[in-house]
C-alpha cells in the first residue's frame, strides 16, 4: 500500500463508519495489472516476473549483456520474446529463426525497443541502435517479428532495415495522443537532430518528423551515451549524455528537457539542467504521473529528483532533491508495471523507489529491496514505452458497493474516442456499461477483472486486466513465538500478512487463557505441551483466517558425541543429535557453527559446547573434546599376512603426510612387484592374481608432509603365509 493509501486508510478508520471504510480502502488497495511489459531480462542471466506481487526471479533467460535489453508480453502478461540488440530469443529462452546478426550492440544503453503495431497483435516491431565502440556506424535500424510464425514462438521476417545514422545510444517509444499508434524518438550522432517515427495500424511511416533542437551533444564520442525518456503522459522528453564520463573531475554537466507533443511528434522547448560539477547524467525516468524526474548521477553514487511540472528551468533546478545510494554501481532506472521505480546495482538485487509521485525521502527509497534470484544486474534495465503501464487507452477501479455481499462497483475511465468497451468480470459474466455493477458469487476468491477497449478501425484493441478479491483482499495468519524457557514465558510476534488495513486478533494460550492484543506476552504456570492458536479477522466481518503453533516447554537432550582423536589439518565431520537447531562454540575450525554436523579443519586441541534448541525454544548443552595428533608419522609394518583379518596388505602407516611420491615393492631379485601413489593403498601380496611366496621384500617409500617436507624411506618386510 502506498503512503498515501496508508494515510487514507488510517483517516478512514477513525472517521467513518466501518461498511464506508472498507468501501474506500478497497478502492485503495494495490493491484497488479498485466501489462506488455510484465517479462523483465536483463544484465547476466538476470530477470524479472511483474505478474506476481512482488515481482519474482523466473528464471530460464539467457541475456548476457552489459547494457541494453528490451521485452515484451501479451496483453495477459505472459512473455512473447526479448532481445539484446543483437539476438532475439523467444518464449522459450531459444533464439528465433532468424534471430541473429541484428545491427544493434550490446555495448549501447538504449540498443533496442520494441512496439507493437496498434490493431494487430502478432506484429512488433524490434528497433536498434548502435554503440559508440563502433561509432554508431550501423545507425539506428528495425526489423519486424510475426507471432504467427514458427508454431506460435514468432519468426524475425525482416531485419536489418535501415532508418537513419549514424546513431547515438539513445531511442526510445512513448504512445501516440489517439491511443491507436506509437512514436519511437532517435537522436543522431553528435547532434541534436532528433527523428521521430510514427507507427500505426498501417505499420511504419519510414518518413520521420524531423525536430533540430537544443544543444549540440558533439563534446566528445561519449556524449553519444546516455538515454531519452517521454513522461508517460507523452508531453515532457528528457535526453542525458555522459561526455563526462571520462574526466577525472567532470564540469558543465547538464541533461535536457524538451516538450514533446504525441500528437504530432514535434520536439519543442529545450531547457538545460546543469548538475553544477558534479559527476555526469546517465539513467533517467519520470514518476508514474509525469511530475517527477529522477536521473542517475554515477559519479556521486546518487540520484537526483526534480519536479518538472513547472515546465520552468530555474523552477525546476530549485526542487533538486539528492537521494543517496551508498550500494552497487548505479546507473540505469526504469519504472515498472506496480509503477515503482527500480535501480540497478551490478549486483543479485535491484534498489527500489516505492512512492515516486511523492517528492524527497518521501518517494521511499529503499536499498536492496529487490531479489534478482540469482542473476545480477549490469548497467541497465528493459527499455520499454511508458504507455504499458500509465496514461493507457482507459484504466478502471472499483470499490465494494453492498458491504460483504459481493456486490462490486466499476468505474472506468476512458481515454480514447469513438470507442466501445466490454467487461468480463472472470466470472463467465460480462457487460457494457461504462460503469457496471456486478455481484460476485465467492467473496474470497480471486477473479481477473478485464476491460475491453475497441474502435470501429480495429486500430484499437487493448485490454486492461486487474486481479479482484471481493472481500476486500488478501489475509494469511501468521506469528511467531519467542520461548523464553527458563521462565515459562513466550513472547508472540503477529506476521498477518493482509491488504486490510484493520484486523482484529484472538488468541488462546492452550491452557485456558486468551488475549486480544496483537504482540501478547504470555506467563506459563508449568512445564509441558501447550497448542496455541491465533485467528484473525477483518472488522468489517468479511474475512477470518486462523494460525497454529506448539510451544514447548520440555528441554531438549542434546548429545555432542564422544570425545574424538583428530589428525591436524585432516577434516574430521562432528555430528550433535536431539535438538531441531544448534550453535557451536567457539566457531573455530569449523565450516558453519550453526548446523548439526560442521566439519572440523583442527590445528590445537580444543573443546566444543554445543547448544541445541527444540521447536519451542528450550535448549540444553553438550561438550565435545578435540585431541589433535600433531606428530608426523611414516612407517611401513616389518611382516604381514596375505589373507587374514590383520596386517593382511603392505602399506605404510602415515600422518600428517601430504601425498605419497611413490611406494614401491621388490622381489630379491630386484624385480618390481608393487607400486602406488595412492595413501591407504597397499601390496596384497600377489603379481597379476599369483601369490608370491613366503620371503623378504624390500620397499622403498617418499612422501610430502603437510609443511611440504619430503620425507624418504627404504627397508624390508616378510610376507607371512
Amino acid at each position: 500500500m502506498s503512503k498515501l493509501a496508508a494515510a487514507v486508510t488510517a483517516w478512514c478508520m477513525r472517521k467513518l463508519l466501518p461498511a464506508v471504510c472498507f468501501a474506500a480502502c478497497l478502492f485503495l488497495f494495490p493491484s497488479l495489472e498485466a501489462q506488455q511489459g510484465n517479462q523483465w531480462y536483463f544484465g547476466r542471466f538476470a530477470d524479472l516476473s511483474f505478474s506476481s506481487t512482488p515481482p519474482v526471479s523466473v528464471g530460464g533467460g539467457q541475456v548476457n549483456t552489459l547494457e541494453g535489453t528490451s521485452s515484451i508480453a501479451d496483453e495477459n502478461g505472459n512473455l512473447l520474446f526479448y532481445s539484446n540488440g543483437v539476438l532475439v530469443y523467444n518464449r522459450n529462452h531459444e533464439l528465433m529463426p532468424n534471430g541473429i546478426g541484428l545491427k544493434g550492440n550490446v555495448s549501447s544503453f538504449q540498443n533496442s525497443v520494441i512496439v507493437p503495431t496498434p490493431g494487430n497483435k502478432n506484429i512488433f516491431y524490434l528497433f536498434t541502435a548502435d554503440a559508440i565502440e563502433n561509432n554508431g556506424l550501423n545507425g539506428y535500424t528495425y526489423s519486424i517479428v510475426d507471432m504467427t510464425k514458427d508454431n506460435g514462438l514468432g519468426d524475425v521476417t525482416s531485419q536489418n532495415i535501415p532508418l537513419s545514422g549514424p546513431s547515438s545510444e539513445r531511442i526510445t517509444s512513448v504512445r501516440g495522443a489517439d491511443y491507436k499508434s506509437y512514436w519511437v524518438i532517435t537522436n543522431e550522432w553528435n547532434s541534436n537532430i532528433f527523428r521521430t517515427y510514427k507507427i500505426d495500424c498501417s505499420g511504419l511511416n519510414p518518413n520521420p518528423v524531423v525536430s533540430v533542437v537544443g544543444q549540440v551533444l558533439n563534446q566528445n564520442i561519449y556524449s553519444n551515451i546516455g538515454v531519452l525518456r517521454v513522461s508517460g503522459d507523452g508531453k515532457k522528453l528528457v535526453q542525458t549524455n555522459a561526455h563526462g564520463r571520462p574526466i577525472t573531475n567532470p564540469t558543465n554537466e547538464f541533461l535536457q528537457i524538451f516538450d514533446f507533443d504525441n500528437a504530432t511528434g514535434q520536439i519543442t522547448n529545450a531547457r538545460d539542467i546543469p548538475l553544477l560539477n558534479d559527476g555526469y547524467y546517465w539513467g533517467a525516468e519520470f514518476s508514474p504521473n509525469s511530475n517527477m524526474l529522477y536521473v542517475v548521477n554515477p559519479y556521486s553514487k546518487s540520484i537526483h529528483q526534480f519536479d518538472v511540472g513547472s515546465n520552468n528551468p530555474a523552477t525546476i533546478l530549485q526542487s533538486k532533491q539528492i537521494l543517496s545510494v551508498t550500494d552497487g554501481s548505479i546507473v540505469g532506472i526504469s519504472m515498472g508495471p506496480d509503477l515503482k521505480l527500480y535501480i540497478v546495482t551490478g549486483k543479485e538485487y535491484l534498489h527500489v523507489i516505492n512512492d515516486p509521485n511523492n517528492a524527497g525521502t518521501a518517494c521511499n527509497l529503499v536499498l536492496k529491496q529487490q531479489s534478482l534470484g540469482g542473476g545480477t544486474s549490469q548497467l541497465g534495465l528493459p527499455n520499454l514505452c511508458p504507455g504499458f503501464f500509465v496514461n493507457r487507452a482507459a484504466e478502471f477501479d472499483f470499490q465494494s458497493a453492498g458491504g460483504c455481499n459481493g456486490l462490486m462497483q466499476f468505474t472506468s475511465t476512458v481515454n480514447a474516442s469513438n470507442v466501445t468497451i466490454e467487461w468480463d468480470f472472470g466470472d463467465g459474466q460480462t457487460s457494457t456499461l461504462q460503469n457496471p455493477t456486478h455481484q460476485f458469487a465467492d467473496i474470497r476468491k480471486t477473479y481477473i477483472v478485464k476491460l475491453r477497449v475497441k474502435d470501429v478501425t480495429g486500430c484499437l484493441d487493448e485490454t486492461i486486466s486487474k486481479p479482484l478479491i471481493p472481500a476486500g483482499g488478501t489475509l494469511n495468519a501468521r506469528f511467531t513465538t519467542t520461548v523464553v524457557c527458563d521462565q515459562l514465558r513466550v513472547n508472540f510476534q503477529d506476521a498477518t500478512q493482509s491488504s486490510s488495513p484493520s484486523l482484529s486478533y484472538s488468541w488462546d494460550f492452550g491452557d485456558g487463557t486468551n488475549s486480544n492484543e496483537v504482540d501478547p506476552v504470555h506467563q506459563y504456570s508449568s512445564t509441558g505441551t501447550y497448542n496455541v492458536k491465533l485467528v484473525v479477522s477483518v472488522t468489517t466481518g468479511c474475512m477470518k483466517d486462523s494460525s497454529s503453533t506448539v510451544v514447548e516447554f520440555n528441554p531438549p537432550v542434546i548429545d555432542a558425541g564422544p570425545d574424538i582423536q583428530a589428525i591436524s589439518s585432516s577434516p574430521v565431520q562432528l555430528q550433535a543429535k536431539g535438538g531441531v537447531r544448534y550453535h557451536w562454540e567457539p566457531s573455530t575450525f569449523l565450516s558453519d557453527p550453526d548446523i548439526a554436523n560442521p566439519v572440523m579443519l583442527p590445528k590445537d586441541d580444543i573443546t566444543y559446547v554445543v547448544t541445541g534448541y527444540n521447536d519451542g525454544g528450550c535448549f540444553d548443552t553438550d561438550t565435545l573434546k578435540v585431541t589433535v595428533l600433531k606428530n608426523l608419522l611414516v612407517e611401513v609394518p616389518n611382516a604381514f599376512t596375505p589373507g587374514s583379518n590383520k596386517n593382511n596388505s603392505l602399506r605404510p602407516l602415515l600422518r600428517l603426510v601430504d601425498h605419497i611420491n611413490f611406494f614401491r615393492v621388490y622381489n630379491r631379485w630386484g624385480q618390481l612387484v608393487f607400486e602406488t601413489t595412492e595413501i591407504g593403498k597397499g601390496w596384497d601380496g600377489s603379481i597379476s592374481g599369483q601369490l608370491q611366496p613366503t620371503g623378504s621384500y624390500t620397499w622403498m617409500l617418499e612422501v610430502v608432509d603437510v609443511d611440504k617436507n619430503i620425507i624418504k624411506k627404504k627397508g624390508t618386510s616378510i610376507l607371512i603365509r
